[in-house]
């Protein structure tokens, strides 16, 4: 938790793997984060999604390929992960506002997209409201999707989904909305619905009963929202005597039916374990 660093080898990890598979899932093991939280954190140190992030590095060196004289798109296509030439094609005229065609037969201007060097302190100092809670087991019985590097953040598509889908007609305006996050390999499992004691559904999610970290929040905004998770993962946990619990119990979000007012309350809880003695003074 506390080694913030870790994102330097990641962006290097990232580098070497431009033209094959990256485990975004490994990524976040190494930092000790769900995927939910490592695509939020990784979002705010960064500056951008970690998908734009990836794609935008692999159109870069795509380009220097083609100034290279690797001139075949169908080759370059699959070297950098798109299953045929007309989507690569699509993607890097939309990057490079220049067709892979046309930048071999003019001299055209490309873009490079750099390699993020993270050279910083995130200090303490700060303060962040919380409390504990117990909570016995329940389900989230809802709308369900995966959320894949695609989203411009994470989960965003699903809670649009959402919204035109019919479980969200279901609910009353002093209802509360329960989202959780679950990894499922390199996306994230998103589950929006309602509280239930029982199961009602048989793709309704199971919490386990839990102690939580609970923090409340004004707004919404992807920026506000990834700098608090980043401010928990590494301000919180760094100086609390909790830890994170295991990763097979997803973080929640909370909040109310009624979203209409711009600095309405919600919640996130994150699941908590105490620390040992040697994690606390280490």
């Amino acid at each position: 938790m506390n080694n913030i660093y870790k994102f330097n080898e990641i962006i290097n990890y990232i580098e070497e793997n431009l033209t094959s598979d990256i485990s975004v899932d490994e990524m976040a093991k190494s930092t000790f984060l769900s995927v939910y939280e490592f695509r939020r954190v990784f979002s705010f140190i960064v500056g951008i999604p970690i998908g734009e992030y990836i794609r935008n590095r692999r159109l870069s060196t795509a380009a220097e390929d083609i100034l290279n004289g690797k001139t075949n798109i169908t080759e370059l296509a699959l070297k950098y992960g798109y299953e045929n030439s007309s989507s690569f094609t699509r993607a890097f005229k939309a990057f490079h506002s220049v067709a892979p065609t046309e930048l071999l037969k003019n001299n055209k201007k490309i873009k490079m997209y750099t390699k993020i060097g993270l050279d910083f302190c995130i200090n303490g100092g700060s303060e962040i409201e919380y409390k504990i809670i117990e909570d016995s087991h329940f389900y989230i019985v809802g709308y369900t999707e995966n959320s894949n590097l695609d989203d411009t953040e994470c989960c965003e598509n699903v809670w649009e989904n959402f919204y035109k889908s019919e479980n969200y007609l279901n609910f009353d305006k002093s209802d509360k909305i329960f989202a959780s996050y679950i990894n499922d390999k390199n996306n994230v499992r998103c589950t929006i619905g309602k509280y239930s004691s029982d199961i009602t559904d048989k793709n309704a999610i199971y919490i386990p009963k839990t102690t939580w970290a609970c923090f409340t929040l004004k707004g919404t905004t992807d920026s506000l929202v990834n700098s608090f998770y980043t401010s928990v993962v590494y301000k919180f946990f760094n100086s609390s005597a909790y830890k994170r619990a295991d990763m097979s119990i997803p973080n929640l979000e909370i909040f109310p039916a009624d979203m209409t007012s711009d600095d309405f309350e919600w919640e996130i809880r994150i699941p908590i374990v105490p620390k040992n003695n040697t994690e606390i003074f280490r």
